[in-house]
């Protein structure tokens, strides 16, 4: 029996309009634009979320007051009518497919001033007036009519609503927080007075707007921090706001110091912030959206029906999978590709020459550039390697009518990814694979498992195409003792389940050499990471990077950079530093993470032999998952 999710698919209303269901996307800013105009990259992405059946969709911001508070050409404009128009072209896009257009209103913290002007600092070579702290009462009241000017013009250009960011740090934000607001003016002390930068910018939309235009506000109701906003001040706030106009509010917690909770990896669970919306909802009875790693149609169900929130925002769940509103109201949970959490590909600048994207979903910001239609010719199409590469790029290229087979030379698919599932708090990247297997099961792909594949096998078959996805294997360490049985590498220690002894050295400090550290340390054990550069995790992004070496310091990992492990004996491990003076460190175990080499002898064995054949994902170079899975559909897509 298919599931369902009646209270999830109930429609509902924000303001005079009506929802189609309850499942919103929250602001989610691409960074898609180079020249602040709406382009055809920005316009598909945000149509393939709306096409999937969100009923609301918070577009990227426009600036508010140019050229006073412009942030460059990855920012939308809306003053001059050809950005107008690109932005219709947007709005024209979501609502084709049946879901609204809101647009998000921010201010940065201060607009760009004359050099001399009192109070004002220097950044990025501009002066910029901070206005939580150095603007005048006047200056102050101006920013509500700039915030009512804007909702006016968003009303103009077709926008069905406007969001109102009091979150994540931002200016109204650092207005209502005690920590940021030292203000002894009307704007300052008192909640009454933090709060009336807020109100008066409800107040100024509603005068510019009318009534039957939808404000949101995008309200932090709690910054998690000592001496910060919190829920029982937002509260009264959230009363204030729907006296004043607010249509809906959606929920959200932390600040730029907090903001692990803010948008929630690996490490807090799911539906972490659900007890603020709840919160919220009882002092009001305008709509209240709940948001924070909402993953699931269950859980968002759960939400609504226990009376939690009225609305569910799932953005990150959205970015992986665009159809998940339309899977869940048609009862294919098990095809709806999950969210892992991890931060990485779409968060900070996103992936070097593309920006921001997803790690599992390959096409999330290629909308524009990759269709996958069907083949001219239904071709015999072998993929060698069955890990997520190789999963991938069987699928794509069946999807689009070739005959496909899939050889892989363990008794199992997922390669060595089915192993990142094992560091500490990092279960849900088994998503990956779980997705994966579920679609080749559907699928018309042969699959062949514990058949390694020559040359001559290959030769012999003369497939039409062949997709080499064989994977990298771990760099030997080059140092003496590397060979005793106390020595592992990073994979075989996992694999094996290895119960490490009282002193683990880890030698490397990438991204599997500290998540191994962290199991070997939650074993027991004391642990050292030597790694040869200045710095940890150089690959990780921001927010990642900062949570798991916090954990390893927390639990007290040493953690010795600029040294490179050179020797290993019995019971200990020599590691050298760029001075050249040596350390000698305790160890009766040691796990290397060295980096990965790709494997590519079949490559060059059918070179000149073969016509078409493809490298994709670490064979082609040693990456990141979602490295591997773009890799596969670019290729797969293609041939």
């Amino acid at each position: 029996m298919k599931k369902t999710f009646p209270k999830l698919f109930e429609p509902t209303r924000i303001g005079g309009l009506q929802l189609r269901n309850r499942l919103t996307m929250s602001l989610y800013p691409t960074k898609y634009t180079t020249d602040s105009q709406a382009n055809d990259r920005l316009i598909e992405f945000f149509r393939a979320r709306a096409k999937g059946g969100a009923a609301m969709i918070v577009l990227d911001g426009a600036c508010l007051d140019y050229p006073a508070a412009y942030k460059g050409a990855v920012e939308l404009r809306m003053d001059t009518e050809d950005h107008a128009a690109s932005l219709k072209r947007l709005i024209s896009a979501v609502k084709s497919e049946g879901a609204l257009a809101f647009m998000h209103l921010n201010y940065p913290a201060g607009p760009i001033v004359s050099e001399g002007t009192s109070g004002a600092i220097e950044k990025k070579g501009r002066w910029m007036l901070p206005l939580i702290s150095a603007g005048d009462e006047d200056r102050v009241k101006g920013l509500s009519k700039i915030f009512g000017t804007g909702a006016a013009r968003a009303r103009e250009i077709g926008y069905d609503g406007v969001e109102v960011q009091a979150s994540w740090g931002d200016i109204v934000a650092q207005f209502l927080s005690p920590l940021s607001n030292k203000r002894t003016d009307s704007y300052g002390g008192s909640l009454e007075n933090r709060s009336r930068l807020l109100l008066e910018i409800v107040s100024e939309i509603r005068k510019d707007t009318g009534d039957n235009f939808p404000v949101q506000i995008k309200l932090v109701v709690d910054e998690l921090i000592p001496g910060g906003f919190g829920l029982e001040e937002a509260k009264t706030v959230a009363g204030s706001l729907e006296r004043v106009g607010a249509d809906s509010i959606l929920v959200t917690v932390g600040n730029k110091k907090t903001k692990k909770h803010s948008i929630p990896s690996h490490s807090l669970p799911a539906g972490v912030s659900v007890p603020h919306a709840k919160a919220i909802k009882s002092v009001v009875n305008i709509p209240v959206i709940a948001m924070g790693k909402i993953s699931t149609p269950d859980l968002a169900e759960r939400i609504l029906e226990e009376g939690d929130a009225d609305l569910v925002a799932m953005t990150r769940a959205l970015i992986t999978d665009p159809e998940l509103p339309n899977k869940a109201q048609a009862g294919q949970v098990e095809d709806i590709r999950g969210c892992i959490y991890c931060l990485e590909d779409c968060a900070d600048k996103g992936v070097k020459g593309l920006g921001r994207a997803c790690v599992n979903n390959p096409l999330a910001g290629l909308e524009d550039e990759i269709r996958i239609t069907g083949a001219v010719d239904s071709d015999q199409v072998w993929v060698i390697g069955g890990g997520p590469a190789g999963m991938q790029a069987a699928l794509i290229a069946a999807e689009r009518g070739h005959v496909v087979s899939l050889f892989e030379k363990c008794g199992h698919l997922g390669g060595q990814f089915r192993l990142a599932a094992l560091a500490p708090y990092k279960g849900e990247v088994s998503e990956v694979l779980r997705w994966l297997e579920v679609q080749l099961d559907k699928s018309q792909v042969k699959v062949s498992l514990n058949h390694p594949v020559s040359a001559a096998e290959i030769i012999d078959a003369q497939p039409d195409s062949v997709i080499l996805a064989t994977g990298s294997e771990s760099r030997i360490p080059v140092m003496p003792g590397f060979d005793q049985e106390h020595v592992f590498q990073a994979h075989e220690y996992l694999e094996k389940r290895v119960k490490p002894g009282a002193n683990v050295v880890g030698s490397g400090g990438g991204e599997v050499g500290c998540e191994v550290a962290e199991t070997a340390v939650d074993s027991g054990s004391r642990v050292v990471v030597v790694e040869m550069l200045s710095e940890l995790l150089p690959r990780m992004k921001s927010l990642p990077r900062t949570e798991l070496l916090g954990r390893l310091s927390a639990k007290g990992v040493v953690l010795l950079t600029d040294h490179g492990a050179s020797a290993i004996t019995t019971n200990t491990v020599k590691a050298t530093g760029q001075d050249g003076q040596e350390k000698t460190i305790d160890a009766d175990t040691v796990i290397c993470a060295i980096g990965m080499n790709s494997r590519r002898e079949l490559y060059h064995d059918l070179q000149g032999v073969v016509k078409n054949v493809y490298l994709i994902g670490d064979a082609e170079e040693p990456g990141s998952v979602g490295h591997a899975l773009r890799a596969a559909l670019r290729v797969a897509a293609t041939i």
